[in-house]
């Protein structure tokens, strides 16, 4: 890494052209594109259905708009939709089964974080973890009563800007291009504060249908 100038967090399209003197720390998504002859209808159907019964609450609108959000970050990889995806619901109703989903086969893992343990893990001071990073996860937004109305404040440019300053311990920060985009995952709706007229959220409130259902290996949605 010595040998390069800067390091570059944006991603590498086919339209990138590669600087011999940058650093790529991003990786391409695993997402290829399949003739429709060639796609399994039967796994597609039921993504879609888990996506919009469930997720959606079967509300066509709601459905619809996910879909464009999931369909504008894949194709404008080094651009940022603005909108902070926010799932609010009693545990074991899936939130983890769509997180795994997105991060294994949209996105990457190397391109995720999907367990952000609260807001100060990802407002905190340290935040080199974040760099280059697409979809970053907020496992539940539970705040002190000190820092809960700050921290939306502080969500505002994560949520909107297209840079960053990056801190690490011991070293020198730096300006970088943030592309990442927000789920924010609750157990309780009264975990957020957001303005009237707020346009920076997409709140869902999850479908229970299938809270604690188990499959036939025995496992739970989160």
């Amino acid at each position: 890494i010595n040998s390069f100038t800067k390091i570059n967090s944006e991603f590498i399209t086919k339209d990138t052209i590669i600087k011999k003197n940058e650093f790529y720390i991003t990786q391409e998504f695993p997402t290829t594109y399949i003739e429709k002859e060639n796609r399994d209808e039967d796994t597609i159907t039921f993504f879609l259905d888990f996506i919009k019964i469930v997720f959606c609450n079967n509300v066509e609108k709601c459905y619809e708009f996910f879909l464009k959000w999931l369909s504008f970050i894949i194709n404008n990889p080094n651009h940022k939709s603005g909108i902070a995806i926010t799932l609010i619901s009693e545990p074991g109703t899936g939130k983890g089964q769509l997180i795994e989903f997105l991060s294994n086969f949209i996105f990457g893992k190397y391109n995720c974080k999907p367990n952000l343990i609260g807001l100060g893990a990802l407002l905190g001071q340290f935040n080199s973890e974040l760099l280059g990073k697409k979809l970053l996860v907020v496992n539940e937004m539970a705040s002190n009563k000190d820092n809960f109305k700050s921290n939306f404040d502080k969500l505002k440019s994560i949520i909107t800007d297209d840079d960053i300053i990056i801190n690490e311990k011991f070293m020198t920060s730096f300006d970088a291009k943030q592309s990442h985009e927000l789920m924010l995952l609750s157990n309780h709706l009264n975990s957020l504060s957001i303005e009237e007229n707020c346009r920076r959220y997409f709140i869902l409130l999850i479908n229970e249908i299938y809270r604690k259902n188990t499959n036939e290996t025995g496992d739970t949605p989160h």
